[in-house]
């Protein structure tokens, strides 16, 4: 179970510590407000609305916040947070000597960094009012502050999407000509080397970038779902943080492509290492397991 004033995970049938320290031993604790022997706001043998010797009455806080509360001051968290934010470390340096060769640093990239930077941010926001205890609800800062960029990542994400969209709509519009062009391409370069029957195999090359962007639109269309899915997610947390219960359920299609999308960055970055970008290779596979382990405190709240 857990505690209603601190938000503390505690054993069944055992006493918060926070309400030892209120209540050392052998005083007798205070009857909640509203159970018969209990009179709201007042404290027998104490000040009416606080606790004996003049210290403020506890304010029971609201099961959602103590749950959330309970999951964002774990240790599972707090070593997500530290793994993700180590990751941008290595991604952030990985991009500034991408080009060491050239003596030049990947600029786009390290733009591609602000994002991910502030939503690190926001992350600790949320770690850091878990952990306190002075007020019964929670700030919604760092919630908010996620849910404002993943809807930027979505309108970016409805640009690309159109854009491939519409050249994939030219290339089939268009897919005879390009076809016959590169037919014709493929029999000036290698016609006399290899003969004319090879460079029929140019008249497939048109319908191959046909299926590639086909599959690339149904990859985004995809990533689309998940992006606005999670834009609703973040507001039902957001709701929760203020000790609401939405209308709406909490999306376990969110936490399954987190699960995915963790994965498939570990794995990207082990390409990435042995592409020879080692730093930016290992920042995508720490970044991948920290994007599990948000996953696992993200299923482990939807139980609850």
């Amino acid at each position: 179970m857990y505690c209603t004033y601190c938000g503390r995970e505690v054993p069944d049938g055992e006493v918060c510590p926070c309400r030892l320290q209120q209540n050392p031993a052998g005083a007798t604790p205070p009857p909640p407000a509203g159970v018969p022997g209990g009179i709201p706001g007042s404290i027998p043998g104490g000040i009416p609305g606080g606790m004996p010797g003049g210290a403020p009455a506890p304010v029971a806080i609201n099961p959602l916040v103590a749950a959330i509360k309970s999951i964002g001051r774990s240790t599972l968290f707090l070593v997500a947070l530290v793994l993700y934010s180590v990751s941008l470390g290595f991604e952030l340096l990985g991009k500034l000597t991408a080009n060491s060769y050239y003596q030049s640093a990947d600029l786009s990239g390290v733009l591609s960094m602000v994002l991910p930077i502030l939503i690190c941010v926001g992350l600790w926001l949320i770690y850091a009012t878990c952990r306190s205890d002075t007020a019964p609800m929670l700030s919604t800062t760092g919630v908010t502050m996620i849910r404002v960029i993943t809807i930027i990542q979505l309108v970016c994400l409805w640009i690309a999407t159109v854009a491939v969209a519409i050249c994939a709509l030219g290339l089939l519009a268009f897919s005879g000509a390009i076809s016959q062009e590169i037919m014709e391409e493929f029999a000036e370069q290698f016609g006399a080397q290899y003969g004319y029957e090879f460079t029929q195999l140019g008249s497939m090359v048109g319908g191959m970038l046909v299926v590639v962007l086909l599959v690339v639109a149904a990859v985004l269309a995809l990533f689309l779902v998940y992006y606005t899915k999670l834009v609703k997610t973040l507001k039902t947390l957001r709701d929760n943080f203020n000790g609401m219960t939405p209308d709406r359920p909490f999306s376990g299609f969110v936490v399954g492509m987190s699960y995915v999308v963790g994965g498939f960055s570990a794995v990207g970055g082990l390409f990435t290492i042995a592409g020879g970008n080692a730093l930016s290779g290992i920042g995508e596979v720490v970044g991948g397991v920290a994007a599990i382990l948000l996953a696992v405190q993200l299923g482990a709240y939807k139980k609850q």
